[in-house]
């Protein structure tokens, strides 16, 4: 490397030379100019740089080493986080959203409702998120409870003092209940009891059509009554109530008994030196609250290197030299 440029490069943790079949990959910018390198829904590396947050991002890929062919996904959806513009007036967000803590460590407090930035995670088997517990208390009686809901949050809304005044929804815990259409039902699961390090999910499993709250893993108690409907986005929520003060959303989580589980998403494909393709997600995902603009389309014909050969939708790109050859950047 030349020395005038070596200042210029910096180690980071991900190593793309290592990437497999079925994986898929994306670019992260929010609107503070923060970046993440996406794999498989979950951040996996976040590069010493900061982004101008206020200027045009054009994307671009290299086709580099052991990846010779990829395939764009359009609309392509960063992962998860809790929003911050929504939640609770007790609640603390890490700088990266994944982790919400109630402000008073007592539990006495409500205004702990948090939710998440959009939809719940879809798969084959139904929707699905999940959270780790990391700090609790002791002495009260209700403890984290979890839920969906069909309305859209809003800034315009009311905020809920509790999970039990948000609108159509479905939410399970409290002190040993559920809500379900406005009523609450009791349950056979206390969240009061969860320590640190359990991991508590809410599966809405389309094809039974039942709604459980997961804990470590296994279903541990089933919503009655009446389902959340199936064919809307349902948006997830969690109020951090009684003995739970602090939680992170685990990303890349799948439905219980699901560990092979896919989020739906477009279909891509990438091949690699060697044989084999990979399904993969190589876009710019840019914080949708934070920019507006133009929307990908697909790679840019005029700018492709020679060596790449595009497909004729545009969205699929193959470099036609495997084997050291470079110039694989569009």
């Amino acid at each position: 490397m030349p020395e005038d440029r070596a200042q210029l490069w910096e180690s980071i943790s991900w190593q793309p030379k290592d990437l497999q079949v079925g994986d898929r990959v994306g670019l992260l910018v929010n609107g503070h100019g923060e970046a993440w390198v996406v794999q498989n829904d979950r951040r996996v590396c976040k590069p010493p740089c900061r982004i101008p947050p206020d200027r045009p991002l054009y994307p671009l890929i290299d086709l580099l080493g052991n990846t010779t062919g990829i395939s764009l996904v359009l609309g392509a959806q960063p992962p998860v986080t809790f929003h911050r513009a929504l939640s609770g007036g007790y609640i603390t967000l890490s700088s990266d959203g994944l982790v919400a803590t109630h402000q008073d460590p007592t539990g006495q407090e409500l205004k702990g409702v948090a939710f998440l930035s959009g939809p719940a995670p879809l798969f084959e088997e139904g929707a699905y998120f999940e959270v780790t517990v990391e700090e609790v208390c002791e002495g009260n009686p209700d403890g984290l409870t979890i839920g969906v809901t069909v309305q859209k949050p809003s800034l315009d809304d009311p905020e809920p003092a509790t999970a039990d005044d948000v609108p159509d929804s479905w939410s399970i815990g409290f002190d040993g209940q559920a809500k379900v259409e406005g009523e609450m039902i009791g349950v056979n699961w206390r969240p009061c009891d969860l320590k640190v390090g359990d991991r508590i999910g809410l599966f809405v499993d389309f094809q039974t059509q039942s709604t459980w709250v997961v804990e470590n893993g296994e279903c541990a108690a089933e919503i009655p009554g009446s389902n959340p409907p199936m064919d809307r986005p349902l948006y997830g929520f969690v109020d951090l109530l009684g003995n739970t003060t602090s939680i992170s959303l685990v990303e890349s989580a799948v439905p219980p008994g699901c560990s092979a589980s896919m989020r739906l998403a477009g279909k891509t494909a990438f091949q690699t030196r060697g044989g084999g393709f990979l399904n993969t997600i190589m876009t710019m995902i840019v914080d949708a609250t934070q920019r507006s603009g133009s929307v990908l389309s697909g790679f840019d014909r005029a700018r492709t290197s020679e060596l790449v050969e595009l497909s004729a939708d545009g969205l699929s790109a193959v470099h036609k030299d495997t084997d050291e050859e470079m110039k694989g950047v569009l």
